[in-house]
Order: C-alpha cells, then structure tokens, then sequence
C-alpha cells in the first residue's frame, strides 16, 4: 500500500520512473500477483528495482537476491541494480574474483534474455578521480551493464567541484548511460547539478521517511529547478 501510495504521488508529481527496493518488503508480500498490482501503479512509467542485503533481505546469499531480482523483472519490473561485488563482496563493491565475474555475466545475459536491462552499481563513498572512475565504468561495461553506476564521496567543495568536472569527463569517455552520485558535506549539489553534466537521471525521493536517504533530493525540488532553468540537461531520452 505504502509503494502504490508513493507511486502514484510521484507519478502525479512528475516523476518519469519509480524506483523499488525489494529488501524493504517483507517476504511474504513478493508475490507475482502483488508486484503486477504495484507495478501497474506506475502507470507506463519504467521500474528500477534494487535487492540489496540489507532490510528483509540482509540474511540473504547473493543467489537469493538475484533470483528475488529476476522475479521481480518477470513481474514486470524493467531495470535491475546488480551490485558490482555480487557474489563475492569487497569493500569498493566492484569484485576483481573471476568465478564472481562470471556469474555476474550470466546473471546479466539472464536478464537480457527476458528483455530487460541491468545497471550495475558500485558503491565506494570516497572521493576518486575522473581516470579512476572510467576504469570502474568500463569494467562495469565489460560484464554487460546497461547503464553504470558509481557513488563516491564530495566531503569538500574540492570534491563537489572535481566530481562535476568528472561528469563532464565520463560524458566524454564512457560508451554507455551513467549514474554519478555521492555522499558527504556537498553530495547534494552534486546530485543536484550532475545531470546537467552527464549523468542520465536524476535519483529523487517523493518524500522523506523514516527510510528514506536523507541525502537524496526532493521530487518536487529538482522538478522545480528543471522545469525553470533554461539549460538542457544530458537526460538521454531512452528508457
């Protein structure tokens, strides 16, 4: 109820996809016909869905997380977050194990073959560079991700400055749809501004609850400076 809630509020707000973290609904709610009925909330509006270890899923192996995520897809869900250490976890969340690599690719075949798409996500929280970042992405790229996803750190605004001037880079240099977030004292205008670098989306939240990343922006706030400021962002216009 909470999920087709936000939705539909989002929706309404002008949102243009809606994301679900599957770890936050308790297990006995996945169900085929609970996912087609929240699904259908979001209108024709495409799904991003996450199956972290965490929340309801935190006791979960990895094989259990992507079988949850390939559930969720079959359901009607359209693009799922593999985490770059699935399979063998490591602290920069991008796995260098070549049995786990592996794995990784057939999961992410996997997904293709049902037509969907996968993101792969690497969650690092410290400041990196422009070069560093490209070697991310484009080994993220080399599993088979369809749009990458890095989130670093900008603690200073040294860092807020050198993460936009990085964006601009990856634009440049990467051959696929990127996400650049951070964390940190000046992450939120970086998440603000990012797009209109190169990043290909915006991550927002409706409202802030009790779960909700505190770090993340508002719907409406980004909405509002979209709408109002005459610079086109790099939003690619494929779902």
């Amino acid at each position: 109820d909470e999920f087709i809630a936000t939705a539909r509020n989002a929706v309404c707000g002008g949102a243009e996809a809606i994301g679900f973290q599957i770890c936050q609904l308790k297990k006995e709610f996945r169900t085929e016909e609970n996912y087609r009925n929240m699904f259908a909330h979001a209108g024709d509006k495409p799904i991003y869905i996450t199956n972290y270890d965490r929340g309801f899923s935190e006791r979960d192996a990895d094989e259990e997380l992507a079988e949850g995520l390939k559930f969720a897809l079959k359901c009607g869900a359209d693009l799922a977050d593999i985490p770059g250490d699935m399979f063998h976890k490591e602290k920069y969340q991008l796995t260098k194990d070549k049995a786990a690599r592996e794995k990784q690719m057939r999961l992410i075949d996997e997904i293709h073959s049902m037509g969907k798409q996968a993101l792969m996500s690497s969650h690092i929280f410290e400041f990196r560079s422009a070069d560093e970042l490209t070697e991310i992405a484009e080994e993220q790229i080399r599993r088979g991700a369809d749009v990458v996803k890095m989130v670093t750190a900008s603690n200073t605004e040294a860092e807020l400055l050198e993460n936009l001037k990085s964006e601009s880079v990856l634009k440049s240099r990467i051959s696929k749809p990127f996400l650049f977030l951070s964390t940190g004292a000046h992450c939120k205008k970086h998440r603000m501004l990012g797009p209109y670098f190169g990043s290909c989306m915006w991550l927002t939240v409706y409202e802030y609850g009790a779960i909700d990343n505190k770090e993340q922006p508002l719907l409406k706030s980004v909405k509002i400076i979209r709408d109002n400021f005459d610079v086109t962002p790099h939003i690619r216009s494929e779902k």
